[in-house]
């Protein structure tokens, strides 16, 4: 079954009042996350030990075995929050997915930092999941099968 790890997200510049929602955002991912069919989470207490800290995907991958990380960056610029967040695949260290966002600093900052990234990242998510789940014949797993049923619509989970 595949597994994700998301990382805690960094801090740039001198914006430490943004700590607190990099810290929400974070939980609020892994929370959402968990309803994502055929994919384990690594829990919020193996996600903090590595705050402040640095390591490369494959060290994720042999610490804690899991086969995607997603990372991400909050910076202040003006009054607009900028969020860099990927998606990147822990066995070979390249991004599946990298997008950045802009919103206003206000009341609606984590819901909209969540809608945002949420909406752009789960198609990708699930077709790297659907990827990885298949068989060395290239015939169709049973769990791809349950992915592609389970989002009809998705022409990256297309045979």
């Amino acid at each position: 079954q595949p597994s994700l790890i998301v990382m805690p997200f960094h801090v740039l510049g001198d914006s430490s009042d943004l700590e607190p929602i990099a810290e929400s955002v974070v939980e609020n991912l892994m929370t959402v996350l968990t309803r994502v069919p055929m994919l384990s989470i690594a829990s919020r207490m193996t996600s903090s030990s590595l705050k402040g800290k640095n390591p490369s995907a494959s060290d994720i991958r042999e610490q804690f075995h899991v086969d995607f990380m997603i990372d991400g960056s909050l910076r202040m610029a003006d009054s607009r929050v900028l969020a860099n967040v990927q998606l990147v695949d822990t066995e070979s260290g390249f991004q599946v997915w990298a997008q950045q966002f802009e919103f206003e600093h206000d009341e609606n900052l984590i819901k909209e930092l969540m809608q945002g990234i949420l909406t752009r990242l789960e198609p990708q998510l699930t077709r790297a999941i659907y990827q990885s789940l298949s068989d060395e014949s290239g015939q169709l797993t049973s769990r791809q099968l349950l992915l592609r049923d389970e989002h009809p619509g998705d022409q990256g989970l297309a045979p």
